[in-house]
């Protein structure tokens, strides 16, 4: 590999210490089998076994990573594309896994740019992206609380520099609350939405689920996908470049 295209695939071959305190030693064994196998280049046995670590219950985003890294390694760059989305969606802020999903892309025949984003929807998926939907839930009710309290200082206060304080106080409590609010909801959508990667060399994809329809354009292997609708045996896609297409269920794979 070029000096100049770095990638990490071996910065987790010990990372056997995330199995400290939470797993079986099956898992361990499992994972542990797959780290030799990888430094000894033997690819298919470290997916092998990374796979069983993976069956035995343990889905920790590690596994994931060092799959797609044993795919990269394999050159089956779909696959590792695949287990690197994967591992992003189980963990938070892993700049490696980035990294390596980038280089992964490189390797494949579609090059779609993603849409521009306006720079006040960029700020706001920053934000929303900085917890899950579970900790912006907390956030909501620990700001509805402390709402209340602050309606209740504004009320109940006994002098002018109490009730101004609860004022105040409310109106923060309030702004956040609504931010909350928002961001928890649509920390919730994303994790409902449903994307996935074309597994098939190459597939057209159709004005409409229909055979006979025609082909708006020609997706490749590896490129990713957001699910927006099914119909029959077709499901309706939209790239990163924002168009829109129908193409075969199984031609995918899901996230």
């Amino acid at each position: 590999m070029k000096p100049h295209i770095r990638i990490t695939l071996t910065s987790l071959l010990l990372a056997s210490v995330c199995f400290i305190g939470k797993a079986e030693p099956v898992y361990k064994a499992y994972f542990d089998k797959g780290n030799a196998a990888y430094a000894q280049e033997q690819y298919s046995q470290a997916i092998e076994n990374y796979q069983a670590a993976l069956q035995s219950g343990y889905e920790c985003w590690e596994v994931y990573f060092n799959i797609g890294n044993a795919y990269y390694r394999s050159g089956n760059y779909p696959q590792a594309i695949l287990y690197y989305e994967r591992a992003a969606q189980r963990t938070n802020r892993q700049p490696q896994i980035q990294e390596n999903l980038n280089l992964a892309e490189s390797k494949i025949a579609d090059r779609f740019e993603s849409m521009p984003v306006f720079f006040a929807t960029a700020w706001w998926n920053a934000l929303v992206d900085l917890f899950s939907a579970n900790v912006w839930g907390i956030l909501l009710c620990v700001f509805f609380l402390l709402a209340l309290a602050s309606l209740c200082l504004y009320l109940v206060g006994s002098g002018y520099g109490q009730k101004k304080a609860g004022f105040y106080a409310l109106l923060l409590s309030l702004l956040f609350l609504g931010i909350s609010l928002f961001a928890a909801f649509d920390r919730y959508r994303q994790s409902r939405q449903e994307y996935a990667i074309v597994m098939q060399v190459s597939v057209d994809a159709k004005n409409s689920p229909e055979d006979r329809s025609q082909t708006a354009i020609v997706l490749h292997e590896g490129s990713k996908v957001l699910i927006e609708d099914r119909i029959g045996s077709y499901c309706k896609v939209r790239i990163k470049n924002g168009s829109r297409a129908w193409v075969p269920i199984d031609c995918l794979e899901r996230i």
